[in-house]
């Protein structure tokens, strides 16, 4: 949960500092890659250095984070998006195998055996 409170954070410092809207990828909130040993040491909209690599990357600490951009608007803008958080392995989550959903609302949602949605229970706190 800890890792989708960050997500919605960087999510919303991104709109606000890139005045593009919402991030096209999980990626772009995170660092630059490093390539033929150089790494871009700016933050822009590519790479926002707004997350960690590891939650950039998508898998965290046997999780995987699925980030998905809501359309353009008329102004090339992302005004939503969706956060699913799964288990890599739910078997060793059992009896706990829970799922976990957030969006640009920042509420976030789980269920328990099954993926999480927009209609899923709220998480309190």
């Amino acid at each position: 949960m800890g890792s989708l409170r960050v997500i919605n954070v960087a999510a919303a410092t991104y709109a606000s500092a890139c005045n593009r809207g919402f991030p096209p990828t999980l990626a772009a909130l995170g660092p630059a890659k490093i390539k033929d040993g150089i790494a871009i040491s700016v933050p822009n909209e590519k790479a926002a250095y707004l997350i960690g690599e590891d939650l950039a990357s998508g898998i965290k600490e046997g999780w995987r984070i699925t980030y998905t951009p809501g359309p353009l608007d008329s102004d090339g803008r992302i005004q939503t998006y969706t956060v699913h958080a799964d288990p890599l392995n739910p078997q060793a989550q059992y009896p706990y195998d829970m799922h976990y959903f957030t969006d640009q609302s920042g509420v976030i949602r789980a269920e328990l055996h099954k993926e999480a949605t927009e209609n899923s229970p709220p998480i309190a706190g």
